[in-house]
């Protein structure tokens, strides 16, 4: 081979190597880019589940509340009435007493 071969050779090598490392350096680059779009889709997902969480959890707290107040109800329904069938068992038994008394009068 000539020198003039040789350059030849040499300026083709450095010219592919050229294009390869362009060619490397733009794939680089849309990988970087991909990346940061799935980063940014991720921190997407992220916030949004956490707001739904979030959602979620003050939900469970208004339900929670919401279901003690039903329940403070129906113990407040209960002592009512244990107090009124406490009355009426004393008003019964004094009723009886009265009966009682009076059957033994007449006896």
């Amino acid at each position: 081979l000539s020198l003039e071969d040789k350059i030849a050779a040499l300026r083709r090598m450095v010219a592919t190597n050229a294009a390869r490392t362009l060619e490397a350096e733009r794939i680089n680059e849309l990988r970087a880019r991909e990346a940061e779009k799935a980063s940014v889709e991720r921190d997407r997902l992220a916030e949004r589940a956490n707001k739904n969480f979030l959602s979620a959890l003050v939900e469970a707290k208004q339900q929670k509340a919401a279901h003690e107040e039903k329940l403070k109800d129906h113990a407040r329904q209960i002592s009512d009435n244990s107090s009124r069938l406490d009355y009426q068992s004393t008003v019964t038994s004094e009723m009886r007493t009265v009966h009682d008394n009076e059957e033994e009068e007449k006896r």
